[in-house]
């Protein structure tokens, strides 16, 4: 619940700033846990945390309630909770005028990821799998990390309210070899949902389509794991944007991608693979396929 929430956040933010660069702008390295190493060449270090939690208590709140899945009703337990999550702000390299610029510049960046009514009402986290739904997201204060008042660091706090409820997803049957494929609304074929185990090792995703009707150009498939999800996602070796990995389709139209999940995790997670058309920083979502990554 409270772990899905963070890596959710994280995997948004992620995707927000840790992509592309604009002019002039520092590179932002989305680090996956709180005192996680930094990567190379990346000038400002951003880690999440949650601070702190709280009840919102009320008598008669300990009801179950009534969802509906698969066309089914069942209750569950719910929580409502309040609390503060911290994003830290680090700049890692460069003359400490340089590295002020930098952070400020990077802080400046974060305000506007988080400034979306969506990511203010808590809707641009999509938590109904993971344990939760936020309803609010709202900035608190900026602040030195402490009384030092490091320059190049900052600490931006914000405030999120929402329920929370137990997840335990069910793993039944053997695994699978083959992933299942059907016809999407774009003229492309994949699985929208597929299971491996971690330390499996790759597994093929079997994804068809004709792209040909580009003027004659080549016709290149640009995929890439969302967020900070573990994982190796590995194309044909045709070049393609910071970020991605290509596939050019064969004489049949498969497009080569494989996924290698991790040797191991605690607990059930999922990785999405987004599929795209395009190049440089212009591209077009085709579709994605979400994979459930079970221990062994």
């Amino acid at each position: 619940m409270l772990d899905a929430f963070e890596a959710a956040l994280i995997d948004a933010l992620a995707d927000a700033v840790g992509g592309a660069v604009p002019a002039g702008q520092p590179r932002i390295a989305v680090l996956p846990r709180a005192g996680a190493a930094v990567p190379a060449n990346r000038a400002v270090a951003l880690s999440v945390q949650l601070a702190a939690a709280a009840a919102d208590p009320e008598f008669g709140d300990d009801a179950e309630v009534a969802h509906r899945v698969s066309g089914e009703w069942r209750l569950r337990p719910e929580i409502w909770l309040t609390g503060e999550v911290s994003l830290s702000l680090a700049a890692v390299t460069g003359e400490p005028a340089d590295r002020r610029r930098n952070l400020l510049r990077a802080a400046d960046r974060l305000l506007v990821a988080m400034d979306p009514a969506a990511m203010r009402r808590g809707e641009a986290l999509d938590g109904e799998a993971l344990g939760f739904r936020l309803t609010a997201l709202r900035l608190l204060r900026l602040a030195p990390v402490d009384e030092a008042a490091d320059p190049t660091r900052l600490v931006l706090h914000y405030a999120w309210r929402g329920r929370f409820w137990p997840v335990q997803p069910e793993v039944t049957g053997p695994p699978i070899a083959t992933p299942l494929t059907r016809i999407a609304v774009l003229p492309l074929m994949r699985p929208e949902r597929m299971t491996v185990r971690a330390g499996s090792g790759p597994a093929s995703l079997d994804v068809r389509g004709n792209l040909s009707a580009l003027g004659g150009a080549e016709a290149l498939l640009l995929a890439r794991i969302a967020g900070v999800a573990p994982g190796v996602l590995t194309g044909s070796g045709a070049a393609a944007p910071e970020g991605f990995v290509g596939s050019v389709a064969d004489a049949e139209g498969r497009f080569a991608l494989r996924y290698a999940p991790p040797d191991a995790v605690d607990g059930p997670l999922r990785a999405v693979v987004e599929l795209r058309l395009g190049s440089g920083e212009r591209t077009l979502l085709l579709g994605s396929i979400a994979i459930d990554v079970v221990p062994a």
